[in-house]
């Protein structure tokens, strides 16, 4: 996913309907940060009704009736039969394994979600490519000093294998530096 997950200048949507308000907010606070644009709702009706009104990429459903409410009427509309649905679950549930192995929906997940398998099913569902680690936007501000003093800047992504930072005072193409990093403003040289 790119700094915002964007497709020829649009934002791109996912919907989550689940009606634990915590639950909800903690899966839509873990998919904004991947870059996409989040709708909630805790019913199915208010779930339809937004998607009359935007495309979107995915929708995340708690199991149980207001999931299966939604996927019912999803999969009724040939507007949204296409619409991949990921249900999420508090425990193992056999029936939705099935209706995974069958194709019915295209994702499992169990709560409390792991990010990386939300990454993982993010991946496999929406964005139909690999990435070999997960990147998130930040605004951190930081500080990096190396032998010949040191830049102020904000580290804007980071990842497993390294993170962006963004400074008024940057390097020369190519040119290599070994740096200390600091976060917060504790860590001022």
């Amino acid at each position: 996913m790119s700094r915002r997950a964007v497709v020829s200048g649009q934002m791109r949507y996912l919907l989550v309907v689940d009606s634990d308000w915590n639950e909800r907010l903690t899966l839509s606070m873990l998919l904004q940060r991947f870059g996409y644009t989040v709708v909630s709702t805790s019913i199915a009706r208010e779930g339809i009704e937004y998607l009359c009104v935007a495309p979107t990429e995915a929708v995340f459903a708690e199991v149980g009736a207001v999931g299966t409410e939604l996927i019912e009427r999803l999969k009724k509309d040939n507007r949204f039969k296409e619409v991949p649905i990921i249900m999420v679950s508090t425990s193992r549930d056999r029936v939705m394994e099935e209706r995974l192995r069958r194709g019915e929906i295209a994702g499992l997940l169990r709560t409390p979600v792991d990010p990386n398998e939300v990454y993982k099913v993010v991946q496999n569902v929406i964005e139909k490519g690999t990435r070999s680690n997960i990147r998130i936007e930040t605004a951190i501000e930081a500080v990096l000093r190396d032998e010949t003093g040191h830049s102020d800047g904000y580290v804007t992504v980071l990842s497993q294998l390294g993170m962006f930072f963004r400074t008024m005072d940057p390097l020369s193409v190519n040119a290599r530096s070994r740096r200390f990093f600091a976060l917060g403003q504790g860590g001022r040289p």
